[in-house]
């Protein structure tokens, strides 16, 4: 990619790049991260800006001419920092112990935006990943072959638009000071009543001390909503909690779990819906990138549930079925590693032969 040598590129324009270098290169066959920049509000996720880092062993650290120089845009930027020079694709050796990515934002305004983050490949490196706030103190683990959704705000509070709020740390767990407290394999939230029920299920809890659920009402300002003890053990465990009378808006929970040397972990979000507005299906992100989706549902019958991908011509591909709970929950997809760029109708068989339908755009 000499071709790109000391180009300059912003915008939209970094994110054709980004799109056309990814086709060119198989997921199976590379290790990179893509980061969105996305405004969120009341009619979804719109995307701003990004950037991408590639990884293998014959990549340099240096800065060379397959890095690719970013421009400033007009509106919110997100780049990458190195050394003095702001990039918006670059090349980088593979991680032995430890490498930081330091993003840099700039033009950002007073509302609520998402780092989409999205990994490919970098899990079987014996890594661990965290994005580290600046401004609030907290380090949120994402997942290095898989797509984490970051929510923050920007307010009035210089330390909220600081260009270097965010970085992306990676860690080779066999040489790090100690593990991660615990493994969250799974958080669930459904309505019960008038009552929200939350379940998280968790394995390999090391020196555990706590869990504290955190809940917000706008998915990005949580507080503490109730202190769970850790049963402290390397078997898998499920923990449940009723939130009694919340109201009929949308609801937002999280875990937190502190060790006993106060290392902090976060799991994943669940959301619920509000009562007089839930979906019986519904997908994000979509469009649906690195062929990986969440399903996020309301049904009222359990049990077995199939699945199909139907393209625009009428053509219809099975996909694995899935064990589905009564109430909300959220469940991850993986499409076919071939299924192709365009729209389809996602498919959802229940027992009883209802269908569920959604149309999904995949990139």
């Amino acid at each position: 990619m000499k071709l790109f040598t000391q180009q300059m590129v912003g915008g939209f324009t970094s994110l054709l790049i980004i799109l056309i270098l990814t086709a060119f290169n198989p997921a199976q066959s590379q290790v990179r991260m893509r980061a969105n920049l996305q405004i969120v509000d009341n009619s979804g996720a719109t995307l701003m800006d990004g950037n991408m880092t590639n990884y293998s062993a014959t990549y340099s650290n240096a800065i060379d001419g397959y890095d690719i120089w970013k421009m400033s845009n007009f509106g919110e930027n997100f780049g990458i920092l190195r050394s003095t020079a702001n990039l918006v694709i670059e090349r980088r050796s593979l991680i032995a112990q430890r490498d930081t990515t330091f993003f840099r934002m700039w033009n950002m305004q007073q509302r609520n935006y998402r780092i989409q983050l999205i990994v490919e490949n970098l899990h079987t490196f014996n890594l661990v990943g965290v994005i580290k706030d600046n401004y609030l103190n907290q380090e949120i683990p994402v997942s290095l072959n898989d797509t984490s959704n970051i929510n923050f705000t920007v307010n009035g509070q210089p330390g909220s638009y600081a260009q270097n709020r965010f970085q992306l740390i990676y860690t080779n767990i066999s040489v790090a000071a100690g593990p991660l407290p615990v493994n969250f394999t799974g958080i669930h939230a459904s309505r019960k009543n008038n009552n929200i029920q939350l379940s998280w299920t968790v394995e390999d809890e090391i020196a555990l001390q706590k869990y504290i659920v955190e809940y917000a009402t706008d998915g990005f300002h949580f507080k503490a909503l109730e202190e769970v003890k850790s049963a402290n053990t390397s078997i898998r465990k499920t923990y449940t909690i009723l939130h009694s009378s919340p109201g009929a808006g949308d609801h937002f929970y999280r875990i937190k779990g502190i060790s006993l040397g106060d290392k902090v972990q976060y799991s994943p979000i669940a959301r619920v819906s509000g009562a007089e507005n839930q979906p019986a299906l519904n997908v994000y992100p979509n469009p649906v990138v690195n062929k990986t989706l969440q399903m996020q549902l309301n049904i009222s019958q359990a049990g077995i549930y199939s699945m199909h991908l139907v393209n625009s011509i009428g053509s219809k591909q099975e996909l694995a079925s899935k064990l589905l709970p009564a109430g909300q929950s959220i469940q991850t997809v993986h499409l076919p590693k071939n299924t192709g760029a365009g729209i389809y109708r996602l498919q959802l068989t229940a027992p009883d032969k209802s269908v569920l339908i959604k149309t999904i755009h995949v990139l």
